[in-house]
């Protein structure tokens, strides 16, 4: 027991005794974890030590893209994530890299929209979670587009043949087994033209009514 100045608490303190040596209910300090998972808590069953298990903190992400960034038709990593929520400290804004904080089960759910521009009919747009170090790609979900029509019935138009501007947007979700120090980016790809075309980001990031904000998201979970 600690009792004099700041402490006051219980002193635990490692031991070679065997588990029935030491009998039910003893505690010791495990400096050198044979788990390799590093210093723990054991409690003695008179049989043997079990490890006293701690819920680590999970990773949850959530991330909103408020500033302006062009795709280009060959793939654009998506960087500049303004932060809502990281509780593991494990992603990156400016990089848009997530770095799995150990092995396990990581949900990313991705959300994008273009600003409005005439498409190619039949285009896609191409979502990849690419490992930074391997440049290895996870996984790829793809949503397709068709081209926008108005109809023209000025002059006696049959209301046939006319396009319009068009936003392309979709959502994307994935579930990843990651082992711990694994980096991830989202990127994403199209056809839609043959140049460049932005993310519609919102022109106000501090008026949540504005027209154009929330549509580029990211949020990972690690379950």
């Amino acid at each position: 027991m600690r009792s004099a100045g700041i402490e006051n608490a219980l002193g635990l303190g490692t031991t070679t005794m065997s588990a029935a040596a030491a009998a039910a209910g003893a505690i010791r300090y495990d400096a050198v974890s044979p788990l390799g998972t590093g210093p723990a808590i054991d409690v003695s069953d008179n049989l043997s030590w079990k490890r006293v298990y701690v819920a680590p903190q999970k990773a949850v992400v959530v991330e909103r893209k408020i500033s302006s960034l062009a795709i280009a038709p060959a793939g654009t990593d998506i960087t500049g994530w303004t932060e809502v929520r990281d509780m593991s400290s494990s992603f990156d804004p400016a990089t848009g890299i997530f770095t799995a904080p150990r092995n396990g089960t990581y949900t990313f759910l991705l959300t994008f929209d273009f600003v409005g521009t005439i498409i190619n009919d039949g285009s896609r747009v191409e979502s990849q979670f690419v490992n930074t170090t391997t440049n290895v790609v996870l996984a790829s979900v793809y949503k397709t587009f068709g081209q926008s029509m108005t109809g023209d019935t000025s002059a006696g138009g049959d209301g046939s043949g006319s396009i319009r501007s068009t936003q392309a947007g979709g959502s994307s979700t994935v579930t990843l087994t990651l082992n711990a120090g694994t980096t991830v980016k989202a990127k994403l790809l199209h056809t839609l033209t043959s140049g460049s075309i932005a993310l519609r980001v919102t022109s106000n990031s501090s008026d949540p009514a504005n027209p154009d904000d929330g549509f580029n998201n990211l949020t990972i979970i690690e379950h």
